[in-house]
């Protein structure tokens, strides 16, 4: 089969994780780009800066290949969607490190969670690579944050000619990336996709709607997420890929593990604390 990387990643011996099976669903969508009719159309850019406050990596910074096989750009820019993409990395490491096929993984850092313990610290404790672009594009409404994004989206996707953009969760950064890349004819693979709250109130359920009908390959968590996608005649570009998030609690828990052993975490043991985290105000007030 020519439908990188179902051939070569299911044979790893950590053919288990959801990451690994993650990977092979963005292979699928490259190896669609890669055979379309229609392929992705080349732009000519302009000198200018990609947003202000941004910086650029000085590694792989044109569309010039060399020796990569697919170039894939992650974008992410809220602390959920960094959790996400840990495992991502670790799997396309994986495979990179047995395979003539190499992956480039560019990440791109929106910048709309920008505060260190609402960014660095993940990119520390879970091990993440540094992002290659970062576009500091910091506060604002949802109008003029997605906005900000859109520019530099758009003019990063057209410097670099990823053959797929991975989006990650329901964030402005999701919706930003994956309208910039359908615009450029970029495919557009949606992790975590047909999660649904039915509750158009939440700017996160607009963005989940927007962005699945946009996408290429749909991504879904959970058996739920599916039936959701196939209610909204989305099934055939959907694949039941299991939830990323479980690859990352098996991460940390060995992290945290460590440090248990190494009595950092004492406290916590003599008192045996529970933890639960509640982000949203609507179910705050009804705890």
């Amino acid at each position: 089969s020519t439908l990188f990387p179902y051939t070569t990643l299911f044979r790893s011996p950590y053919r288990s994780s959801t990451a690994i099976r993650l990977a092979c669903a963005a292979g699928r969508a490259i190896a669609a780009c890669r055979s379309s009719s229609a392929p992705v159309r080349e732009f000519r850019t302009r000198n200018a800066p990609i947003a202000a406050g941004a910086t650029t990596a000085t590694a792989s910074s044109s569309g010039k290949r060399d020796g990569v096989t697919y170039r894939i750009v992650s974008i992410v820019g809220a602390r959920p969607q960094f959790v996400k993409l840990a495992p991502v990395c670790r799997a396309i490491e994986r495979h990179n490190a047995g395979s003539g096929e190499p992956i480039e993984n560019l990440i791109l850092h929106t910048g709309q969670h920008y505060d260190p313990s609402m960014s660095d610290v993940f990119f520390d404790e879970l091990q993440i690579p540094r992002a290659t672009i970062d576009l500091g594009v910091g506060s604002g409404s949802h109008g003029e944050q997605t906005a900000r994004m859109l520019e530099g989206i758009e003019r990063v996707l057209i410097e670099r000619r990823p053959d797929a953009v991975l989006v990650y969760g329901d964030t402005n950064s999701t919706v930003a990336g994956a309208l910039a890349a359908a615009k450029l004819h970029i495919r557009v693979v949606h992790l975590e996709a047909g999660l649904r709250s039915f509750n158009r109130r939440m700017p996160e359920e607009v963005n989940r709607i927007a962005v699945d009908h946009i996408s290429d390959l749909l991504l879904a968590p959970t058996p739920t997420a599916v039936r959701n996608l196939e209610a909204e005649n989305l099934g055939a570009r959907t694949l039941f890929t299991g939830d990323v998030m479980f690859d990352a609690v098996l991460h940390a828990r060995a992290i945290a593990a460590g440090r248990h052993r190494n009595g950092a975490s004492a406290e916590f043991r003599r008192h045996e604390y529970g933890y639960m985290e509640i982000g949203r105000a609507s179910c705050r007030e009804r705890v």
